[in-house]
């Protein structure tokens, strides 16, 4: 069903009811300059992440990276400002060489197509995720958004990464995005890799667990076992790893939701997800799920996360 609402749908623009948000952003998808083209799953994989990184900032509406890859990139600049409904708009480029990258990115005022900010950063791979904070907030400090004092803690923080196994992890994740149970299957055991080369990733282990959360939904059946058990398990090891990484969180919640049927233990864990990471789109659109399947009582609560769910991605047509 699905499925032919993807194709049958056409989805033009964000509702054109909403006024849009002067702190709204979307996140290009990034060029790969690499001469590899097969290195095209690490820009992915960068963007996604500056996404992340962003989405940690509150006072920030930040567009999910499923409406962003959507956008048709032979659209000016405001038009595509208009079909996702965001004031602002950040592209770029990222070159990966050996374990050193170059990524450049440009802010731009998306209703005038006027540059705002640009800026070039070269790193080698273990120092990535403090490049993506670096850039979150240099633009909330553009935007003229002062952060929280838990948000300039969490965007602060000096985590070293081993490059083999980010890489890794990077290549299962681009495979969701593909969409298909089989590309489904093949992220969990390209994820279950990744966290045998660093088995101290809660990253890895929280898209292990995503992925055996999210296999209830497939329309075949699944060559997985205790694929519950799995998605549990690797749950709870990235919580013990990492207890405010939001994917962990939000991984959690989908076996709750999906496995236990235990929606008031998901709506907690949808929310702690969205507490730490606030337009996290994977755990607002569940969220609104866990509400209506809790009752009637929560009618308010479910239509209020789906809404927030169509500002975050305004052209995914499952969510809209």
């Amino acid at each position: 069903g699905q499925r032919l609402v993807e194709i049958r749908t056409d989805v033009a623009v964000a509702p054109s009811t909403r006024v849009i948000d002067p702190n709204s952003i979307a996140v290009l998808p990034l060029e790969n300059l690499s001469p590899n083209p097969e290195d095209a799953y690490f820009a992915a994989g960068i963007h996604d992440a500056l996404i992340t990184s962003l989405s940690k900032i509150n006072a920030l509406l930040v567009t999910s990276g499923q409406s962003a890859r959507r956008v048709s990139r032979g659209l000016s600049v405001p038009e595509i400002g208009r079909q996702l409904g965001v004031s602002k708009l950040l592209g770029g480029s990222v070159l990966l060489d050996g374990n050193r990258v170059r990524v450049i990115v440009q802010l731009i005022d998306a209703a005038s197509d006027m540059n705002l900010w640009v800026d070039t950063y070269e790193r080698d791979v273990t120092d990535i995720i403090n490049l993506q904070n670096e850039v979150a907030r240099t633009i909330a400090d553009v935007v003229e958004i002062r952060l929280t004092p838990r948000e300039e803690s969490v965007l602060a923080k000096k985590d070293r990464i081993q490059p083999d196994a980010y890489r890794t992890y990077l290549k299962g994740i681009y495979q969701f995005y593909q969409d298909t149970p089989e590309a489904d299957y093949r992220g969990i055991q390209i994820l279950e890799e990744a966290v045998r080369q660093d088995p101290t990733s809660a990253l890895a282990h929280a898209g292990v667990a995503y992925g055996y959360a999210n296999i209830v939904h497939t329309p075949s059946p699944s060559p997985v076992t205790n694929a519950e058990m799995k998605a549990k398990q690797a749950a709870e090891i990235a919580l013990g790893l990492d207890p405010e990484l939001a994917e962990a969180h939000m991984a959690l919640g989908m076996y709750q939701y999906m496995y236990e049927w235990d929606f008031e233990a998901a709506e907690k864990s949808f929310k702690t997800a969205i507490e730490l990471s606030p337009s996290l789109t994977l755990a607002h659109y569940p969220l609104a799920w866990a509400y209506e399947a809790l009752g009637p009582d929560y009618e308010e609560e479910s239509l209020a996360a789906g809404r927030r769910t169509v500002e975050l991605s305004p052209l995914s047509p499952y969510m809209v």
